[in-house]
């Protein structure tokens, strides 16, 4: 999506993992962002197993040129991820 202008890096991720899944088990995703900055933004997961969750984490990604330095998202970049950003109190509650 972006390689040509930069990557992106995990700073930070964490999983916990809540009740055992099994093999094929139909397990769905819910994905949310937080704490969206110019330079970085929270990936929030939610794992579910006919509606209950099994499993949640956070990755905190920073976008950085091809050299390695830490840039601004470009901007539709930026408003596309903050279309799934829930507000930080809920996020961190």
């Amino acid at each position: 999506m972006l390689q040509s202008v930069g990557v992106f890096i995990t700073k930070r991720a964490h999983q916990e993992y809540v009740q055992e899944t099994f093999p094929f088990q139909s397990v769905d995703c819910q994905l949310n962002t937080f704490e969206v900055k110019q330079c970085s933004f929270y990936v929030l997961f939610q794992f579910l197993v006919a509606g209950h969750v099994v499993s949640t984490g956070y990755q905190q990604i920073v976008f950085a040129s091809q050299d390695k330095r830490i840039q601004r998202l470009p901007e539709h970049i930026l408003l596309k991820v903050r279309e799934y950003e829930l507000p930080s109190v809920a996020a961190k509650s």
